[in-house]
C-alpha cells in the first residue's frame, strides 16, 4: 500500500511538471502570431503559421508553413510575394524552407521556396545566430520547477499517510499463527540436448537492399502507422548515404547530393523530405497517397545508388 501511494505521488508530480512545461514549450509562439497578424492586415484570409525544425537531419534551420484561403481559383502572385516578404523579414530565426499552402475554390495547392530561392529574390535574411532553437525559456523552466514542487508534495503526503495507516492497522504487527512451509526440493529434470542453429548464408559482395522495402505495391501496406514508419526509415537510410554533410545548410546539401546521384530533379527530393517531415510532425495533414509517392521517389534514388555502388 505504501509503495503504491509513493508511486502515485511520483506519477502525479511528473504529470504536473509535464503539463506545466507544455504550457510554455512552443519555441516560436510570438513569432507566429506576429506574422499571422501582419498577413491578415495585408488582406489575406484564414491565415495560419507553423514552424518546425528538422531534428533528425541535425540542421539548425527552421521550416515555416503558411496556409491561407483565397476566393480565387488559384493564388495570386501578389499574395505569394506578400507572404515571402513578411516571413523573410519578420521571422527572426534561420529559415530553411517556406511552404505556402493555399485553399482555393478549385482545391488545395502548395508552393515551396528553398532558402536559396528566397535569398535570390529578397536578399540576405537578418536572423539571430545565437537563438536558433529557444527550447527552454524562462517561463518553461519556472513551470517545470513548480511542477516538481507539486510532485514532491504528493510524494511526502503518500509517505506520511502510509506510515499513519500502518500504525493504525493491528494486522500489520501480528505474527502469522502458523510456520511458513519449507520450499519443496527440485526434482531432477533431464536436460534436453543443445541443438545448434544452422549456419547463416554467406554474405555476398552486393550491398543489400534497404530494410524498409516490402513485396508488392506501396498501397498494399497494412495501415497508416506502418506507412509512416516505413517512410521515416526509408528517408533515414537515404540521408545516411550522404558522406560528411556540413552542419550549415545540411538539408539543402543532402537534397542536392541525392538529386545529383539519383539523376532526378531536386524538387522531387524536397517533396519526399517534406512528406517525411509532415508524417512525423504533422500526421493529420499528410495523406497516404503523398507518403506512397515519397517512398517511390526514395526507392528510385536507392536503386540508382545501388547501381553506382555495383559498377564502382
Amino acid at each position: 500500500m505504501r509503495g503504491r501511494r509513493v508511486w502515485a505521488g511520483l506519477l502525479l508530480g511528473v504529470v504536473a511538471a509535464f503539463v506545466a512545461g507544455c504550457a510554455d514549450s512552443d519555441a516560436y509562439p510570438n513569432d507566429q502570431v506576429r506574422i499571422e497578424e501582419s498577413l491578415t492586415d495585408a488582406g489575406l484570409e484564414s491565415v495560419s503559421v507553423t514552424a518546425s525544425e528538422d531534428w533528425n537531419l541535425g540542421d539548425d534551420s527552421t521550416d515555416v508553413t503558411v496556409s491561407f484561403t483565397t476566393p480565387q481559383p488559384e493564388p495570386s502572385e501578389v499574395d505569394l510575394s506578400t507572404i515571402r516578404r513578411v516571413v523573410w523579414e519578420q521571422f527572426p530565426h534561420r529559415l530553411g524552407y517556406l511552404v505556402v499552402e493555399v485553399r482555393t475554390t478549385g482545391g488545395r495547392e502548395s508552393v515551396d521556396y528553398s532558402r536559396e530561392q528566397l535569398e535570390a529574390m529578397l536578399g540576405e535574411q537578418d536572423f539571430r545566430e545565437d537563438d536558433s532553437s529557444p527550447i527552454f525559456s524562462s517561463g518553461m523552466i519556472a513551470a517545470i520547477v513548480i511542477g516538481c514542487i507539486v510532485g514532491l508534495g504528493f510524494i511526502t503526503y503518500g509517505v506520511v499517510q502510509s506510515r499513519f495507516d500502518r500504525k493504525q492497522s493491528p494486522e500489520a504487527v501480528l505474527p502469522l499463527p502458523w510456520p511458513e512451509p519449507e520450499p519443496a526440493p527440485r526434482a531432477n529434470v533431464p536436460v534436453a540436448p543443445r541443438i545448434e542453429p544452422p549456419a547463416p548464408p554467406a554474405v555476398t559482395s552486393r550491398q543489400p537492399p534497404p530494410t524498409w522495402r516490402e513485396p508488392g505495391r506501396p498501397s498494399q501496406r497494412r495501415n497508416f502507422e506502418e506507412t509512416v514508419a516505413t517512410l521515416n526509415a526509408a528517408w533515414q537510410w537515404l540521408a545516411d548515404q550522404v558522406p560528411d554533410p556540413p552542419r550549415k545548410g545540411r538539408a539543402t546539401y543532402i537534397d542536392k547530393w541525392l538529386a545529383d546521384r539519383g539523376g532526378i530533379p531536386v524538387e522531387r527530393i524536397v517533396l519526399a523530405r517534406r512528406a517525411r517531415n509532415d508524417a512525423i510532425h504533422r500526421p493529420t495533414l499528410i495523406t497516404r497517397a503523398a507518403m506512397d509517392e515519397a517512398i517511390s521517389i526514395i526507392d528510385e534514388v536507392a536503386e540508382r545508388l545501388h547501381e553506382q555502388s555495383d559498377t564502382g
